[in-house]
């Protein structure tokens, strides 16, 4: 079935494919004889959403029939739940009831059936759905839509088509794409269900490039063969001071490229930073293909506000390499923004402070009604919840060494694991007061292989965090300056990034600004949601709402 629960049990599982169709069609209800024009979205052997204004209750029967231009398909139905315009507004999804078919007879069964068949092969194209529609009857458009698709030459299925945009989150540390599904933005989930991958490209052989999870596993194993926050080195040269400290503690072998640029060395073949990034927008086009079912060739890709026009070039080339034609580079707060910009109250003088895994960023925001204005915006491209692993790490890595006189930091298989481990603790503290860091067979004794186990607290570890929320605040206040504001002056603050989710750093933002402290959309999705609209918003020719480099 399709559709949304409105109550406590949640999503309910569709038991039929779910097709995209738009075609008028007429709801007729047979409790108050009420009827109304809406247009039906989304079909499927079960059910369909039907999008316009209709105040029916749930569970009310109802005739649905679907005008094509040659005739009129009515179907009983029965409506399983209904959003309103007001809650549509909300959620920014079309207004409309979701209905359940009632048991056909088998003639109309078939003749809905031969409707999906025609809706699979020319969905999500209205035009070719239209001109399908205008055949003689139902049957002959089918076999029409299946000649079709027979005619079309191997690679050319995408002239079949509209050609679709994705956005893209290409995160220091997390990857994760965003496209329009049914006339609703969301974050395409991976193969294994999650909703974003590590930003992490490994090597298992040579020319063979593994990513996501797979290349962080290798990464606890065989840690030389293993590039993590590639983003960070795109248009770096060896010798940048500000990659020294990077560098010092990364174990892959690296040189300067033929434009002095860095390059990294894997099994004895060089790959320049763009390839690195190539390999994760290429996984984030398989994704979108995989999920959408039709070819991807064109994104919206977010950068920090930091980039420079060489490396927002770079990261073009970057998808070329990925066969995509990036078509805009958006910076990543202007893209939570855009995600955020509809939630109640998202008004006035904004900031989004966006505190990712590997970058910081904050802009300052005019809000009107919807639409938004980047007044301006301040970056640190080298601080973000990384450092805070970092940080726990460290403190675990000296007590280690004052009582067992081993530097774990010089353990590159150990120390892998500390930090992720220590990672998995920042994200337990969140929601918790105390964790553990663990990790197995950290030195061997006359006795056995002997673990690490510390327990850690919030009160233990958010004084070693405060210097980098400290400097979070600093970019801020300096943002603000920049307009001669006050951080009283902000109606709100709104927050982007996995790295928001920490309490201290919350607790710091509202005892220095001192204004509601808000969530829009999902912190840890809110960049990639944004490049999605604004995918979308390339996609029908819409008017975009957000500034793109």
């Amino acid at each position: 079935m399709i559709g949304e629960a409105s109550g406590a049990a949640g999503p309910r599982r569709r038991r039929s494919e779910r097709l995209i169709l738009r075609t008028p069609a007429v709801v007729t209800g047979l409790a108050g004889a009420v009827t109304s024009k809406m247009e039906a979205v989304d079909l499927s052997r079960g059910g369909a959403f039907l999008a316009g204004d209709l105040t029916v209750a749930s569970g009310e029967p109802i005739e649905v029939s679907l005008l094509l231009p040659t005739r009129a398909f009515t179907l009983p139905a029965r409506v399983v739940w209904a959003r309103s315009s007001q809650r549509a507004r909300e959620s920014e999804r079309e207004p409309g009831i979701g209905v359940r078919f009632e048991p056909l007879p088998t003639a109309d069964r078939a003749r809905l059936d031969e409707l999906l068949v025609m809706a699979q092969h020319c969905a999500p194209g209205a035009t070719d759905a239209a001109r399908l529609f205008e055949e003689a009857d139902l049957g002959s458009a089918v076999a029409a839509a299946q000649s079709a698709q027979r005619r079309l030459a191997r690679g050319t299925e995408r002239l079949s088509m509209p050609r679709r945009v994705i956005g893209i989150d290409l995160g220091t540390t997390y990857t994760s794409v965003a496209a329009a599904v049914a006339n609703r933005v969301q974050i395409l989930t991976w193969p294994d269900g999650s909703r974003a991958i590590p930003s992490v490209v490994g090597f298992s052989a040579p020319g063979r490039a593994v990513v996501g999870a797979e290349a962080r596993a290798r990464q606890l194993r065989d840690p030389r063969r293993v590039v993590t926050a590639a983003k960070r080195l795109l248009g770096r040269s060896p010798d940048d001071p500000e990659l020294a400290a990077y560098l010092a503690q990364a174990p892959f072998d690296r040189a300067a490229g033929p434009d002095g640029n860095l390059v990294v060395e894997m099994w004895g073949e060089a790959y320049a930073t763009p390839q690195l990034c190539a390999y994760l927008l290429e996984a984030a086009r398989a994704n979108a293909e995989r999920v959408l079912g039709q070819a991807v060739d064109r994104a919206v890709v977010t950068v920090p506000v930091s980039f420079s026009a060489e490396r927002i070039q770079l990261m073009r080339r970057a998808g070329q390499l990925a066969r995509l034609e990036i078509v805009e580079v958006i910076e990543e707060p202007s893209a939570a923004a855009l995600a955020s910009r509809h939630t109640p109250g998202f008004g006035g003088i904004i900031g989004v402070y966006d505190f990712g895994g590997g970058t910081f960023d904050f802009s300052v925001v005019e809000a009107t009604g919807g639409d938004f204005r980047v007044l301006t915006t301040a970056g640190d491209s080298w601080l973000g919840g990384d450092d805070l692993d970092y940080a726990v790490a460290e403190a675990a890595s000296n007590l280690f060494w004052r009582v067992h006189g081993i530097d774990l930091r010089l353990r590159l298989v150990e120390w892998q694991h500390l930090l992720s481990s220590a990672e998995k603790a920042k994200r337990d503290l969140s929601v918790v007061d105390a964790a553990t860091l663990f990790v197995p067979e950290v030195m061997h004794t006359p006795h056995g292989p002997q673990d690490l186990r510390i327990k850690v607290t919030r009160d233990r570890v958010e004084p070693i965090w405060a210097p980098a929320i400290e400097r979070s605040m600093h970019t801020c206040i300096g943002a603000l300056a920049s307009l001669g504001l006050r951080p009283s002056d902000l109606s709100a603050i709104y927050l982007s990034g996995g790295t928001s989710y920490v309490p201290a750093v919350r607790r710091a933002l509202a005892q220095r600004f001192k204004v509601p402290i808000r969530i829009g959309a999902p912190p840890d999705h809110a960049v990639c949601l944004g490049a999605g609209i604004h995918a979308a918003q390339l996609e029908r020719r819409v008017q975009t709402l957000v500034d793109a480099r």
